[in-house]
């Protein structure tokens, strides 16, 4: 799979903002070595693992940057809402995935697990890995926290002290380590949790 290193939209939708989910304080790639997947371009439409009932669309589109806009729309009976993102995406092995964080419409981002204001500095990550199948359609996995720090724990085993969780519960191993323990390990045990399934509109 050959790869752009340009910016996409991604469009999500608008319940992730008040859902909770394993936030890590390091991304899996930095915008100097992110890459965009061309195959992701265009737009998606599918339902949610939790509520297949619910359903969104999904736009990827260029816009020339490796930190990707991210714009989630959901319709709702009662009330339409969209939410903003950055994400930045990249391969390990043969496994690709995101790291995306939450914006608000200043750009100040926020948490995923939270509606209390952060600091634009605070950027928590919620790490993704993402499959497009031989039927054409994209799987999103969310990141297992429980087996992620198993993993952790065995390759850092060394670090004794470092139990690599904050008090606010987000995993602080950095870039190169979550990269090193991935690669080893199992990425679909690591990112077991289905976020959803979407089929290509266009």
């Amino acid at each position: 799979m050959k790869y752009l290193a340009k910016g996409v939209i991604l469009v999500l939708s608008a319940w992730l903002l008040t859902a909770c989910y394993p936030e890590s304080n390091n991304p899996l790639s930095t915008p100097d070595t992110s890459v965009v997947d061309p195959d992701l371009i265009g737009l998606w439409y599918g339902g949610e693992a939790d509520d297949p009932e619910e359903h969104a669309y999904y736009a990827f589109l260029n816009v020339g940057k490796s930190e990707l806009d991210v714009i989630g729309l959901y319709f709702d009976d009662d009330k339409d809402e969209w939410i903003r993102l950055s994400a930045l995406t990249t391969s390990i092995g043969a496994e690709n995935f995101m790291s995306l964080t939450f914006e608000d419409e200043s750009g100040v981002v926020t948490s995923a697990s939270s509606e209390d204001e952060k600091d634009p500095s605070d950027k928590p990550y919620i790490l993704c890995r993402y499959v497009i199948g031989n039927d054409g359609k994209l799987s999103v996995f969310l990141m297992d926290e429980e087996a992620m720090m198993a993993a952790l724990a065995v390759e850092e085993s060394a670090a004794a002290n470092n139990n690599w969780l904050d008090g606010g519960g987000r995993i602080t191993a950095p870039t190169e380590v979550l990269r090193k323990v991935i690669a080893k390990g199992d990425a679909e045990k690591l990112f077991s949790e289905v976020f959803g399934v979407y089929e290509r509109r266009s």
